[in-house]
């Protein structure tokens, strides 16, 4: 058993400690073999005036003080490695609670989506649809200025009905709890298609991507949401491709969602384009995913969340 400790490998520090003890008695025993000391004598005799005989005690001193300023120095090393661990630990740490809270801060963002939503649906809503049904009655009276007045707030108030009616879709997308991920990345998509006739879009679904979480629908949809609203409104693009796929990386498998368009790509001078970005970037890294972009040839965004 002790055999087999001695043949265990030895560390860096036991191994520098074994050469440098071996130097200092290969040294030593060549010293008492020529008599080096006795030789440094009379070779410094004629030059005593100088005090050269005086050199061992100079080097043993200069020996032991490097000896100290080494030990001294490697103490301060250790000392910054255990700071920088401490550091560095506290940093993961930080992001760690930062990611929480970005999760919780989306999580708090859906659930006043969905109040909002619910308000306006209920109550603005039906307010919108008294007006309209007592503008259509007032229209009808004999009195054609008031009639065409009627026929105004009726105009009106079906644009404001219609604008509601998009922001409620934006606030909350009903086939998201209704029919799952893949309908309402459909559903969204061809909306999005209708509205933008000139781009040409291609989607691409993963059917497996039917199950993922209600927090991963969530990421999902909304980063295509405000990247499809992105290319409309600074891209230029002609052409899009959305894919959703579950891939298996190195660690754990994954979902995969990628965006292509053939626009004029990423300009930090496009107002609300960066801000967009970084919306999703934030919603991404909240739900502990990545988000990466690739500026070339219009703008390409990979988005990888983990299962």
């Amino acid at each position: 058993m002790k055999l087999l400790c001695l043949l265990k490998p030895l560390s860096q520090q036991h191994s520098d400690l074994l050469k440098a003890t071996a130097i200092v008695l290969v040294i030593y025993a060549v010293s008492a073999i020529f008599d080096l000391a006795e030789h440094f004598t009379r070779w410094a005799a004629p030059l005593d005036a100088y005090e050269l005989d005086e050199l061992p005690v100079l080097m043993l001193a200069l020996a032991l003080a490097s000896v100290w300023f080494s030990h001294r120095r490697m103490r301060e090393i250790k000392n910054e490695m255990q700071l920088r661990a401490q550091s560095e630990h506290a940093l993961a740490r930080l992001a760690q609670e930062n990611q929480a809270l970005a999760r919780h801060a989306m999580q708090v963002q859906e659930e006043e989506r969905r109040f909002i939503a619910r308000e306006l649906h209920d109550d603005m809503g039906q307010y919108l649809t008294a007006i309209r049904l007592d503008a259509a009655a007032l229209a009808n009276t004999a009195d054609a200025k008031a009639a065409s007045h009627a026929q105004r707030i009726i105009s009106h108030t079906a644009h404001i009905q219609s604008a509601m009616k998009g922001l409620l879709h934006r606030l909350r997308h009903a086939a998201l709890d209704a029919h799952g991920l893949l309908e309402a990345l459909k559903t969204l998509v061809e909306e999005w298609k209708a509205q933008h006739l000139n781009i040409h879009c291609e989607l691409a679904l993963d059917e497996s991507c039917n199950a993922l979480s209600h927090a991963s629908n969530i990421v999902i949809f909304r980063v295509l949401q405000e990247a499809l609203t992105n290319i409309a409104r600074h891209a230029q693009a002609s052409h899009v491709s959305i894919t959703l796929a579950i891939t298996d990386t190195a660690t754990r498998p994954a979902v995969q969602l990628q965006i292509r368009d053939d626009g004029m790509g990423f300009k930090l001078t496009a107002s609300g384009y960066g801000f967009g970005l970084t919306g999703m970037r934030e919603r991404v890294e909240g739900a502990g995913g990545t988000l990466h972009l690739i500026n070339e040839n219009g703008l390409q965004i990979h988005v990888n969340l983990p299962l």
